[in-house]
């Protein structure tokens, strides 16, 4: 489980302009960030410094959406990486990098390793007779791409490219949808499984399509499923759990986890996420809301997601379906990437800036998830509380922009001699007053006395009481 924790660290790209993109590398070592003009290469050790960046060739031609749609993708070896421009053009770069081990001090025999790294262009292949590129991922050996007319492009890390009409598998293996198809099909998101053996497809009409293939040296499709028959508009496919997270047409976002049974694909839903129940906590920009999501993204271990809402902000949810973690924008956003253990989460600020949130990894913290809610408390309070053994973590009300939880240490006589689990607690607007309660126990923090009060073995009634007082 992930809790926010720390201040946000703020860096400086170097270019005046919106961050595109964001991805981290196969093995964790880099982040690879994009700009409408350039490509950078960060490391993505505890410190976050700048390796190498290089200029991105784009077309005059271009409108102002395709100079801000940058899609990234890496060679599984991490060996290379490719950059594809909103109006057809891909960039393929290869990629050097290493550690090399420094002595810091003869006296203390004190080391340290130091990455370096350098990126040139190997390839520029235009494919715009396939249409512009809106989504890609990456099978084992070459790049993946779906575009505005409908097409999956496969390309190798050459350059060599051939296209698919995605009609064509449509009409084979699920006629009765083909029939129904528009003219001007787009293919909105692509996600590739190769342990799956899947390729997920949303298409401009709303349809998620689960395809069945085999991959040798060439895409071959065996099969079709359809998962949602109209009202998805993009998907993310987590590696670990094969979540996968569908975003609909009124800003909510399905989970499915995916699973063969049988030699049958069965998806089960599995959870929900909507962040219109949360618009106390987290309120839209505007009078007139929004339900567009711009970008998301799952950590490694597929228990946390982070999503950006165009009017709300980037918003980080837990497997429980609460919201732990705010940042709200004033404009639109389109990237965010989580470090390879998910305690980093990497996102724009304001300014041109990039952010890094901090994350506490704990296996034992349990998400409170009765809360007390108004009138024993005014605030916003309680929208997340964890606790372990022994540390409380509870949602104080936004401050800049931004809701990091406060901690608490949880007395022994209480986690000792109380009759665990909490069923859920309160909190005043300034959290100096936090009252936690099981089935017959309370517990009171008095922050001006840096005190707990602890009140065990009650009945009912006296618990009742305790709590409004």
């Amino acid at each position: 489980m992930l809790i926010p924790y720390g201040q946000k660290i703020s860096v400086d790209p170097g270019r005046d302009s919106t961050l595109c993109a964001i991805e981290l590398s196969p093995d964790g070592k880099l982040y690879a960030i994009a700009t409408a003009n350039s490509i950078q290469l960060w490391s993505a050790g505890p410190s976050l410094f700048l390796l190498a960046e290089r200029a991105v060739q784009r077309s005059s031609n271009a409108t102002a959406q395709q100079l801000r749609q940058i899609l990234l993708v890496w060679r599984e070896d991490c060996s290379s990486l490719a950059v594809v421009c909103g109006e057809g053009i891909v960039e393929i770069f290869a990629v050097e990098y290493e550690e090399s081990l420094f002595e810091l001090d003869s006296s203390t025999e004190s080391t340290a390793y130091f990455p370096t790294c350098s990126i040139h262009m190997t390839c520029l292949k235009i494919i715009d007779e396939f249409g512009c590129p809106l989504c890609v991922d990456s099978l084992q050996s070459s790049i993946l791409l779906g575009t505005d007319q409908g097409i999956l492009v496969e390309m190798e890390w050459d350059g060599t490219s051939r296209g698919y009409p995605i009609t064509a598998p449509i009409m084979i293996y699920l006629p009765e949808v083909g029939r129904d198809l528009p003219s001007s099909l787009q293919i909105t998101s692509i996600n590739y499984s190769s342990s799956l053996r899947i390729i997920v497809l949303v298409l401009s009409n709303g349809m998620c399509i689960l395809f069945h293939i085999l991959y040798t040296n060439r895409i071959h499709f065996n099969n079709g499923f359809v998962l949602q028959p109209r009202d998805c508009i993009r998907s993310v496919l987590g590696r670990y759990n094969h979540l996968l997270a569908t975003v609909q047409k009124d800003g909510s976002i399905l989970v499915y986890r995916l699973q063969w049974v049988n030699d049958s694909l069965l998806p089960k839903e599995e959870l929900t996420f909507n962040i219109a129940v949360y618009d106390h906590l987290y309120p839209p920009s505007t009078d007139t809301p929004s339900t567009a999501i711009t970008a998301l993204t799952w950590n490694w271990e597929n228990d946390h997601l982070a999503v950006i809402y165009e009017d709300r902000g980037l918003v980080v949810w837990n497997a429980q379906e609460s919201p732990i973690y705010w940042y709200a924008y004033t404009e639109p956003q389109y990237c965010c990437c989580f470090s390879a253990i998910g305690d980093a989460l990497l996102f724009p600020g304001r300014d041109h800036e990039l952010l890094c949130q901090s994350f506490l990894l704990t296996n034992n913290a349990v998400v409170c998830k009765s809360i007390i809610t108004p009138p024993l408390t005014r605030s916003s309070h309680g929208s997340f509380a964890a606790y372990n053994t022994n540390t409380l973590f509870i949602a104080s009300s936004p401050q800049d922009r931004s809701v990091l939880p406060t901690v608490y240490s949880i007395p022994q006589s209480f986690t000792h001699n109380c009759n665990w689990p909490l069923l859920g607690m309160c909190a005043n607007d300034s959290g100096s007053r936090v009252l936690l309660y099981t089935c017959s126990d309370v517990c009171v923090y008095l922050e001006d006395l840096d005190l707990w009060k602890v009140a065990t073995g009650l009945t009912e009634v006296r618990l009742r009481s305790h709590a409004h007082s």
